[in-house]
């Protein structure tokens, strides 16, 4: 019984990194809502290259964001659907090319 807990509690604290959940939570913030809402704007949604006239910019608008999370990353779950969705979510926050044209 006590391993079924742990395992349970592992799982579910391991679910919260989750790359939909935390757009999710980050949605239901005012500030990071405001700055989801803006990213088309400010960054674009090209997971190629950088097409805004300011990259800077846009990574700090990505930083912003990130500040919200909890941790440095997020993953998608196959098995809880939408994988395309959670992948390009991912790339957009986590790889975005502004922020690699920047390095």
């Amino acid at each position: 019984m006590r391993h079924w807990l742990l395992l349970t509690l592992a799982s579910i604290c391991y679910a919260y990194k989750g790359c939909l959940h935390q757009r999710s939570v980050c949605l239901r913030t005012p500030k990071c809502r405001e700055y989801m809402d803006n990213f088309e704007e400010i960054c674009g949604y090209s997971l190629t290259t950088c097409t805004v006239e300011s990259p800077s910019e846009c990574v700090h608008t990505l930083w912003r964001i990130r500040d919200f999370f909890p941790y440095d990353t997020c993953v998608c779950y196959e098995a809880l659907g939408f994988p395309e969705e959670c992948n390009h979510f991912r790339e957009l926050i986590w790889n975005h090319p502004c922020e690699r044209r920047m390095r």
